[in-house]
């Protein structure tokens, strides 16, 4: 079913047929800054997506163009309105406590018809228990984040959740290694946070459109084992798919180099091959749950 449009998608679906309208005219970018009497700097930064454009601006590029549909600039306009706003979605409520780069994921991630997640060291984040994801914000910030802070982060994730509960919610494919339910969390590793959120994993995977599989123990080691990573994808094949890596420092989002997107999600379908089966999360976490329970 159809998703709702961030304000990232209609930036990125904007500055792509942007430039493809200026490709179709065999235009240069300082051939049209020069018609618009801009800077050819403004132009690619245009098409790079690094600032975005008014409604005046586009008029005024798309004349330079010779775009005169109606519908066609009408189409393109309500682009530039969509890609302006974003304050009642999730990265907009919670845009002052999070990176510029999650941010813009998160926006991407609401509008996504497809997600794909890997997890080798933790519980994706839109699967996790509010325990849990407090337990793991204390545990890898490297200074003590102010409750505040702390509390809008979590809700932010908790509000992720949600989105896949929707009626209207995304197909999500989540794969995390074995690892991850085994390891307790918490103050002296007390074993019932893990167990509590193992449970979670079980109520989550009875949705229709999301499906957990874990990396068994003896698949040893895998590429993946050594990065998270997201693939979304939308519903309009106007809209490159995209990926998004984070470490502790640092998150990467690729949008247009297709190799590395294409390798990534080529990477995910041999996880889902040697991944346990998506019918028996139930007794992968039956088996986890014991374990902790007997630590």
């Amino acid at each position: 079913m159809p998703r709702s449009q961030g304000a990232a998608v209609s930036r990125r679906r904007l500055r792509s047929l942007l430039r493809k309208i200026r490709m179709d005219r065999d235009m240069t970018q300082k051939e049209i800054a020069d018609a618009l009497e801009w800077s050819s700097t403004k132009v690619m930064r245009i098409e790079m997506g690094k600032v975005s454009i008014n409604v005046t601006d586009l008029r005024a590029i798309l004349t330079g163009y010779g775009v005169t549909d109606p519908a066609e600039v009408e189409s393109m306009l309500n682009l530039a309105r969509a890609a302006s706003r974003g304050a009642d979605t999730i990265s907009g409520r919670y845009r002052n406590v999070l990176s510029k780069e999650f941010a813009e994921f998160l926006e991407n991630e609401e509008a996504a018809r497809i997600i794909r997640q890997h997890e080798p060291t933790l519980i994706p984040g839109p699967l996790q228990t509010r325990e849990y994801a407090t337990e793991i914000m204390r545990l890898t910030a490297e200074d003590p984040l102010p409750e505040e802070i702390r509390e809008q982060r979590i809700n932010a994730r908790l509000e992720r959740k949600a989105i896949l509960t929707d009626e209207d919610g995304p197909q999500a494919f989540f794969i995390i290694d074995e690892a991850v339910l085994h390891r307790p969390m918490g103050n002296g590793a007390d074993p019932s946070l893990m167990v509590e959120q193992a449970e979670h994993l079980r109520e989550m995977a009875a949705y229709p459109n999301i499906t957990i599989q874990v990396m068994p123990f003896s698949a040893g080691f895998y590429p993946a084992l050594r990065s998270a990573f997201v693939l979304l994808e939308f519903e309009d094949p106007l809209d490159n798919g995209l990926l998004y890596m984070e470490s502790i420092k640092d998150q990467l989002i690729v949008r247009d180099d297709f190799d590395v997107i294409a390798r990534y999600v080529d990477r995910f379908q041999d996880m889902e091959s040697r991944a346990s089966r998506p019918q028996d999360i139930g007794s992968v976490i039956d088996a986890a749950t014991q374990r902790l329970k007997a630590v």
